[in-house]
């Protein structure tokens, strides 16, 4: 190890420990040596190896044998063949490399399944990761996500290390961080990440590793990043989520209206899943009746609640944290429905310059209310439920 890294192939001697550590706990299941840690240590730092006679300096914090902190994903998983098959590409590819940590986003708005897709893909890759699986939650959705400092904290806990030996500032929580998952084939899931910043601090930053980050925001500045898209399920995934929540002969007896109520929102899974929900408890009801009480825009959201389910709790957060401008603009292009307009119609509805308008589109489009129209060029629409939003606004700021 100390004759490649003084060659220059650091890469090659972090390779020799993490042979040497998984064969040493597969067939004695100990650790390496206080001595062969500290050099280890002393390699990932790029400071000089530290001879074997120089009193040792307090080893890194010892990590757990293993961490599986990801729970399954709901039984009821359907559709996102392609989704997965990418997410398993990229990140399996990664395993068994000594590069840098293999990063994949998966970007879409709320309530398309964006955790729901990470566990599926989590649970497929753990035989690629089988030293640790680790799911950090970023929060943001809230009104106040975790900053890296406490992030940082959370993931530390789940790793092992006691809350009174965590760090107290920034980078030696970085550090010690990496340095207990250096060496190890880790997949870490940074769930509804809020800003670059969280996801760059809990880089593990160690070859072998894997990094899977879900989010509502585009993090565009995020350096060597797979990104997957995650929109609005076809009708067929719809209808297949439908029958395994609600039942597949009552979905059958009644297959038109099924697919009105996938419409009707907007194919949104977890829209699609309270509509499931709702119809599973109330087994007197037709898929025809709850159709026709999602069919008034001004009603649909206050219908589409059920138990610890609000699609309020979904939709809500994006369209709050638009500024005033955003919000009259989004009220404004509400009044067009679902159909598809032009940089220049939204113009002339908003009295907007053409310019300010496509400032106002991106903004949007960035939040996920608005949509390109893939079957139109150059042409934007709003979601179902969005424009559901807006007609509905007041019942959506009143208490249940």
């Amino acid at each position: 190890m100390t004759g490649l890294h003084r060659c220059g192939r650091t890469g090659d001697a972090l390779a020799v420990y993490r042979s040497f550590r998984n064969n040493l706990i597969d067939s004695l299941g100990i650790d390496p040596s206080r001595d062969m840690q500290q050099l280890h240590q002393s390699i990932l730092t790029s400071e000089p190896a530290v001879p074997a006679a120089t009193p040792a300096a307090p080893p890194a914090p010892r990590l757990r044998t293993s961490t599986r902190a990801l729970q399954h994903e709901p039984s009821d998983f359907v559709g996102r063949d392609g989704e997965l098959a990418m997410a398993f590409g990229v990140l399996a590819e990664s395993a068994d490399q000594d590069g840098p940590t293999t990063a994949c986003m998966i970007n879409g708005p709320s309530g398309a399944g964006k955790t729901t897709l990470a566990l599926r893909a989590g649970r497929m890759l753990r035989s690629r990761f089988p030293d640790h699986q680790l799911l950090v939650q970023l929060g943001g959705k809230s009104t106040g996500p975790p900053v890296p400092m406490e992030a940082l904290g959370s993931a530390l806990g789940k790793l092992g290390l006691p809350s009174g030996e965590h760090p107290d500032t920034l980078q030696r929580r970085i550090d010690v961080y990496q340095s207990m998952l250096a060496g190890t084939r880790t997949l870490v899931v940074l769930d509804d990440a809020a800003d670059e910043q969280q996801v760059r601090s809990l880089d593990p930053g160690a070859p072998g590793c894997g990094m899977l980050v879900t989010s509502r925001c585009a993090l565009p500045t995020l350096e060597g990043t797979t990104r997957i898209p995650l929109d609005a399920f076809s009708p067929g995934e719809s209808v297949e989520l439908l029958e395994k929540i609600a039942g597949a002969s009552r979905v059958a007896a009644e297959y038109d209206a099924a697919l009105r109520i996938a419409e009707l929102c907007g194919r949104l899974p977890v829209a699609i899943r309270i509509c499931g929900a709702i119809l599973a408890a109330r087994q007197h009801w037709t898929l025809a009746q709850l159709a026709d009480r999602l069919a008034d825009p001004a009603r649909r959201i206050a219908e589409l609640r059920i138990g610890d389910l609000d699609i309020r709790s979904f939709l809500a957060p994006a369209h709050d944290r638009l500024p005033a401008r955003g919000r009259r603009a989004l009220d404004t292009l509400a009044t067009l429905g679902t159909r598809s307009f032009t940089c220049a119609t939204a113009a002339g509805l908003l009295d907007e310059p053409v310019a300010t308008t496509l400032d106002l589109i991106d903004e949007l489009v960035a939040a996920h209310l608005l949509v390109v129209d893939p079957a139109a060029p150059g042409h934007y629409r709003l979601p179902e439920l969005v424009v559901a939003l807006a007609a509905g606004e007041s019942p959506l700021r009143q208490p249940c």
